[in-house]
């Protein structure tokens, strides 16, 4: 589960999201709610508890923002 008290990953979850306000909210949460095989066929959520996954996550959430 994803430890928003814990200050690097809340961090990390708003950097996620900001190149995404380019999309519409449903599609946001398509785009964390379900697993994407850039990422190991993990969600984006739980990549996000993974910190050596993070910067590949961001990468993911640009790649979908410009598609």
């Amino acid at each position: 589960m994803l430890n928003l008290n814990d200050p690097i990953t809340l961090q990390a979850l708003l950097e996620t999201v900001e190149p995404l306000q380019v999309v519409p909210v449903d599609s946001r949460m398509q785009f964390f709610l379900g697993g994407k095989g850039s990422l190991g066929g993990l969600t984006p959520l739980q990549t996000l508890e993974r910190p050596e996954l993070r910067t590949k996550v961001l990468d993911v959430a640009r790649a979908y923002a410009e598609s």
